[in-house]
């Protein structure tokens, strides 16, 4: 857990040295957490969205946003 800390402030660290607008670093960030939430929990959506505190539509809706939903065959 204390990996994950760092790696979470190694990132902030490197968006707050950018000359980016801060809404591009949140969205980046809010990607990042929903594709590892994801891999954490095998791709369950669910249970990434309940690991994020976030309710499931919104899980979605912003896996969608961010082309992480799985293409379906």
């Amino acid at each position: 857990m204390i990996l994950h800390a760092q790696g979470l402030l190694l990132r902030l660290a490197a968006l707050q040295k950018s000359n980016r607008p801060l809404a591009e670093g949140m969205r980046e960030l809010e990607r990042t957490r929903i594709a590892e939430a994801l891999a954490a929990v095998g791709g369950v959506q669910t249970r990434a969205a309940e690991a994020l505190h976030m309710p499931l539509r919104t899980f979605v809706l912003k896996m969608n946003r961010y082309g992480l939903a799985k293409r379906r065959r």
